[in-house]
């Protein structure tokens, strides 16, 4: 998987590059998996698969429902953490994670648009 804000505009040549995923970058076609419950991208014959927001939502109610008792994040470096790509301030990923394990009301709550 890859990291929410590293999808590349270049997914032929470098599909781990850290760019940005803007409406500026529509070379990828974005898509939702609704049986998987997560997003990927594609271009051609490429694909990428990444977590965003609302599929670590959904994972957390997945390991809640079966009754997991903790979460593992690999790694920080890959969220976005001085808040510039997704504009949702700083450390999205982590911060939707720990409100939903938290059960806390001071995380925003994502819906898919795609």
């Amino acid at each position: 998987m890859h990291q929410y804000f590293g999808l590349s505009t270049n997914i032929d040549n470098n599909p781990r590059a850290r760019t940005v995923l803007t409406s500026n970058n529509n070379c990828l076609t974005q898509k939702w998996q609704s049986e998987q419950k997560v997003p990927y991208a594609f271009k051609g014959t490429k694909w990428v698969g990444y977590e965003d927001p609302l599929s670590l939502q959904e994972k957390v109610k997945w390991m809640k429902r079966n009754g997991f008792g903790g979460w593992m994040m690999w790694s920080f470096d890959l969220d976005d953490f001085n808040g510039r790509f997704c504009n949702t301030g700083n450390y999205p990923l982590l911060k939707t994670l720990n409100g939903a394990l938290t059960g806390s009301t001071s995380y925003t709550t994502y819906e898919r648009i795609m």
